[in-house]
């Protein structure tokens, strides 16, 4: 087994199916970048127990459902980018426990609805890439705060 792993970089290639759930067995992984694939399916709530992450970039695939409420254990993530794919629903209240992200990345999907006041304790957060998707309402007060 290669639960030692930190780096997982398998980037624009013609990968397909699924992404394996046993990637969260992978207790070291710091990086993971799957983008340019061709994946479909979830995200398995397995991924989230990889909790050495600090970034995952998994766009430009077609993965869809929604971002799963376990991304809030990923304490060290601090790179995000699910750009270009078919997630939809909210953005989890959870993200608000993620507190070393600097890069939110989830432009080009369809997610909807409004925006978690949650977002304003990202106090890392450098960039916020959400156009091209189906949020409405206004922006919270909060992000001021950042």
């Amino acid at each position: 087994m290669m639960e030692s792993l930190e780096s997982l970089l398998a980037k624009e290639n013609s990968l397909t199916g699924s992404i394996p759930s046993e990637i969260g067995q992978l207790t070291e992984l710091g990086v993971l970048s799957l983008a340019g694939n061709d994946f479909t399916g979830s995200l398995p709530s397995q991924l989230f127990l990889s909790t050495s992450l600090t970034k995952m970039d998994l766009s430009i695939n077609d993965l869809s459902g929604s971002l799963p409420i376990e991304i809030g254990v990923l304490k060290l993530l601090q790179n995000i980018y699910l750009g270009v794919n078919n997630f939809s629903g909210s953005i989890p209240t959870e993200i608000g426990l993620t507190r070393s992200l600097e890069v939110i990345e989830i432009a080009a999907n369809k997610f909807s609805g409004s925006f978690p006041t949650e977002i304003s304790l990202l106090v890392n957060l450098q960039d916020f890439f959400v156009n091209n998707n189906k949020f409405f309402g206004s922006l919270p007060t909060e992000i001021g705060l950042l």
